[in-house]
């Protein structure tokens, strides 16, 4: 995995507390949590830094987005107690989209993605915030990209779905009016739910 001698290589040393936010996204009348146009229908995701480790360490980000929009959240960086504006670097580009980085007025973060239009499948990339010359952390991304009305047409590969996730899969293996549902974990689980309406 590319992300293993990513991570294995990042510099922590001095590594500022960062405050992660989750949540599920969708058009509503609060405004998305991504700062770009337009908003993905379907956007779920997760921030939280990866350390090195024997080994590696899996990616510990993760974003479940339709195709037909932008997805993203923030983050907010303190060291010593004060916020501070990290500059975002790019190291491994999303195969299959576009991300995009912005401050807002109180000095929070936000990393969003786009995939591809059209693209349905899984995408990966990694991001870096830098405070200096040995203060940064690094944030590795699965990202599951699903059709425009949230389905998917088969299983995401292994150990891209987190734990207690679950996504949709249209790929009639269930009886009429049901629809495949994984949901992440050792192992996962499949069942067979009511088709949403």
């Amino acid at each position: 995995m590319w992300w293993k001698s990513l991570i294995a290589t990042a510099l922590v040393a001095g590594l500022p507390s960062c405050a992660s936010e989750s949540g599920t996204q969708t058009q509503s009348a609060q405004g998305p949590a991504t700062t770009q146009t337009p908003t993905a229908t379907t956007c779920v995701w997760r921030f939280a830094p990866s350390f090195p480790g024997p080994g590696g360490t899996p990616p510990n980000s993760a974003m479940i987005v339709s195709d037909n929009g932008w997805c993203g959240g923030k983050l907010v960086f303190a060291h010593h107690k004060l916020v501070v504006v990290p500059m975002m670097v790019i190291m491994v580009a999303p195969s299959h989209g576009t991300v995009s980085f912005s401050e807002d007025d109180n000095d929070a973060v936000h990393i969003d993605y786009a995939p591809e239009a059209g693209y349905v499948g899984n995408d990966s990339m990694a991001v870096k915030a830098e405070y200096g010359k040995s203060l940064e952390s690094v944030y590795v991304f699965n990202i599951l990209v699903a059709g425009e009305d949230g389905f998917f047409k088969q299983d995401p590969l292994p150990h891209t779905l987190p734990r207690n996730w679950s996504v949709l899969v249209d790929d009639n293996s269930c009886p009429t009016g049901q629809i495949r549902q994984v949901t992440g974990g050792t192992p996962r689980k499949i069942a067979c739910v009511p088709r949403p309406v």
